[in-house]
Protein backbone atom coordinates (compact mmCIF):
# COMPACT_ATOMS: atom_id res chain seq x y z
CA UNK A 1 0.00 0.00 0.00
CA UNK A 2 0.92 2.95 -0.86
CA UNK A 3 1.79 6.38 1.86
CA UNK A 4 -0.84 8.52 1.42
CA UNK A 5 0.21 12.62 1.21
CA UNK A 6 -1.20 13.22 5.06
CA UNK A 7 0.44 10.30 6.20
CA UNK A 8 3.81 12.62 5.54
CA UNK A 9 2.54 15.15 8.01
CA UNK A 10 4.46 14.84 11.59
CA UNK A 11 1.48 16.43 13.07
CA UNK A 12 -0.51 13.50 11.99
CA UNK A 13 2.00 11.20 12.54
CA UNK A 14 1.87 12.69 16.53
CA UNK A 15 -1.82 12.25 16.51
CA UNK A 16 -2.59 8.90 14.94
CA UNK A 17 0.15 8.10 17.99
CA UNK A 18 -1.69 9.73 20.57
CA UNK A 19 -5.05 7.95 19.24
CA UNK A 20 -3.44 4.12 19.68
CA UNK A 21 -1.84 5.05 22.97
CA UNK A 22 -5.28 6.62 23.88
CA UNK A 23 -6.78 2.99 22.70
CA UNK A 24 -3.99 1.20 24.80
CA UNK A 25 -4.86 3.25 28.60
CA UNK A 26 -8.27 3.13 27.84
CA UNK A 27 -8.36 -0.98 27.38
CA UNK A 28 -7.40 -0.56 31.72
CA UNK A 29 -10.27 1.71 32.77
CA UNK A 30 -13.08 0.11 35.08
CA UNK A 31 -15.50 -1.30 33.62
CA UNK A 32 -18.55 1.04 34.09
CA UNK A 33 -16.76 3.38 32.03
CA UNK A 34 -16.72 1.40 29.05
CA UNK A 35 -19.98 3.49 27.73
CA UNK A 36 -19.17 6.44 28.76
CA UNK A 37 -15.38 8.32 29.64
CA UNK A 38 -13.79 5.64 27.57
CA UNK A 39 -16.18 5.86 24.82
CA UNK A 40 -15.71 9.94 24.55
CA UNK A 41 -11.97 9.58 24.84
CA UNK A 42 -11.57 7.39 21.91
CA UNK A 43 -14.01 9.73 19.57
CA UNK A 44 -12.13 12.37 20.64
CA UNK A 45 -8.68 10.82 20.15
CA UNK A 46 -9.38 9.28 16.86
CA UNK A 47 -11.57 12.77 15.69
CA UNK A 48 -7.84 14.32 15.86
CA UNK A 49 -6.22 12.47 13.39
CA UNK A 50 -9.18 11.90 11.04
CA UNK A 51 -10.31 16.00 11.07
CA UNK A 52 -6.28 16.51 10.16
CA UNK A 53 -6.63 13.79 7.27
CA UNK A 54 -9.82 15.66 6.13
CA UNK A 55 -8.67 19.02 6.14
CA UNK A 56 -5.74 18.09 4.66
CA UNK A 57 -7.37 16.55 1.69
CA UNK A 58 -9.54 20.30 1.04
CA UNK A 59 -9.11 22.55 -1.73
CA UNK A 60 -9.46 25.49 0.07
CA UNK A 61 -7.50 27.32 2.75
CA UNK A 62 -11.17 28.17 4.59
CA UNK A 63 -11.71 24.20 4.65
CA UNK A 64 -8.52 23.44 5.50
CA UNK A 65 -8.51 25.79 8.47
CA UNK A 66 -11.80 24.49 9.67
CA UNK A 67 -10.75 21.05 9.97
CA UNK A 68 -7.66 21.73 12.11
CA UNK A 69 -10.07 24.02 14.24
CA UNK A 70 -12.20 20.55 14.58
CA UNK A 71 -8.97 19.04 15.39
CA UNK A 72 -7.97 21.55 17.89
CA UNK A 73 -10.76 21.35 20.01
CA UNK A 74 -10.75 17.41 20.00
CA UNK A 75 -7.40 17.53 21.37
CA UNK A 76 -8.21 19.79 23.66
CA UNK A 77 -11.47 17.69 24.54
CA UNK A 78 -9.27 14.75 24.94
CA UNK A 79 -6.94 16.83 27.34
CA UNK A 80 -9.85 17.43 29.77
CA UNK A 81 -10.55 13.92 29.12
CA UNK A 82 -6.99 12.41 30.73
CA UNK A 83 -7.09 15.14 33.38
CA UNK A 84 -10.67 13.47 34.71
CA UNK A 85 -8.93 9.96 34.62
CA UNK A 86 -5.96 11.23 36.46
CA UNK A 87 -7.74 12.48 39.17
CA UNK A 88 -10.49 9.63 39.26
CA UNK A 89 -7.53 7.50 39.61
CA UNK A 90 -7.93 5.57 36.30
CA UNK A 91 -4.08 6.26 35.15
CA UNK A 92 -0.83 7.21 36.89
CA UNK A 93 0.90 10.14 37.70
CA UNK A 94 4.15 9.56 35.34
CA UNK A 95 1.73 8.10 32.54
CA UNK A 96 -0.78 11.36 32.71
CA UNK A 97 2.55 13.46 33.11
CA UNK A 98 4.12 11.54 29.43
CA UNK A 99 0.46 11.87 27.96
CA UNK A 100 0.19 15.19 28.62
CA UNK A 101 3.50 16.05 26.93
CA UNK A 102 2.62 14.26 23.88
CA UNK A 103 -1.05 16.31 23.90
CA UNK A 104 1.31 19.66 23.97
CA UNK A 105 3.42 18.74 21.00
CA UNK A 106 0.27 17.79 18.38
CA UNK A 107 -1.27 20.97 19.89
CA UNK A 108 1.81 22.77 19.07
CA UNK A 109 2.09 21.52 15.84
CA UNK A 110 -1.70 22.06 14.87
CA UNK A 111 -1.14 25.44 15.92
CA UNK A 112 1.68 25.83 13.36
CA UNK A 113 0.11 24.05 10.66
CA UNK A 114 -2.83 26.68 11.15
CA UNK A 115 -0.50 29.40 11.25
CA UNK A 116 0.73 28.23 8.08
CA UNK A 117 -2.35 28.14 6.56
CA UNK A 118 -2.98 32.51 5.24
Amino acid sequence: MRERIYQKLIVWKEADALCLRTYKETKKFPAEEKYCLVQQMRRASYGIPMCIVEGNMRRTTKDKRYFLTQSIGSLEELHYQYSLAYRLGYIKKADFEDIDEHIGRVSYLLNKLYKSLK
